[in-house]
């Protein structure tokens, strides 16, 4: 019995000693604890665009801008209508996110692309989205992230039109890291 009692006192030390060099690794200059950053989930009511989706999805907000309003079908060539819909979100993003990293997610639906791949479409769209932003609403590259999604991650099935019209979107992806 003296020797089990020895044998759970020893693992007890040699696990408080492991949640110590955890607690450790996790403790920054100060004893501060870093903790994951939950503040946007307190602003997402800050952020209301007419006509676009804008929810809370774990620790990022995402706004959902359709392809089809942005660009000529199966192209990175912006509609005339786009640049007004991109200052709105710009100037949204600008007043409640300063600072914030915002991924710009390009997606397509599954059907065929006129020209290239669908991850070569949404590279494109989301470089042309990331281009407008920083040259015509002065928004840092540093705050730009832009990400081809092509077909993957579809919203909606891709069985019907209107399903592949919801897969082919725009995401701003507003991210807790902010830029120096």
């Amino acid at each position: 019995q003296t020797n089990r009692n020895r044998e759970v006192e020893v693992a007890l030390q040699e696990k408080t000693q492991q949640g110590e060099a955890l607690q450790a690794s996790i403790t920054r200059g100060g004893g501060a604890i870093l903790k994951a950053n939950n503040s946007l989930k307190d602003s997402l009511q800050l952020i209301q665009i007419a006509g676009l989706d804008v929810r809370q999805d774990g620790d990022v907000i995402r706004i959902e801008v359709p392809s089809d309003q942005l660009f000529q079908p199966g192209t990175s060539q912006m509609l005339p209508s786009a640049y007004t819909l991109l200052d709105q979100v710009a100037t949204s993003l600008n007043r409640a996110y300063p600072r914030h990293l915002i991924g710009i997610e390009g997606y397509t639906d599954n059907s065929s692309v006129s020209a290239g791949s669908s991850h070569q479409i949404t590279s494109a769209q989301s470089a042309a989205v990331v281009d407008n932003l920083i040259r015509r609403n002065q928004i840092s590259e540093n705050e730009l992230l832009g990400v081809s999604q092509g077909a993957n991650h579809p919203r909606a099935s891709n069985a019907t039109p209107e399903g592949r019209a919801k897969n082919r979107r725009i995401e701003f992806v507003v991210y807790p890291e902010t830029t120096p």
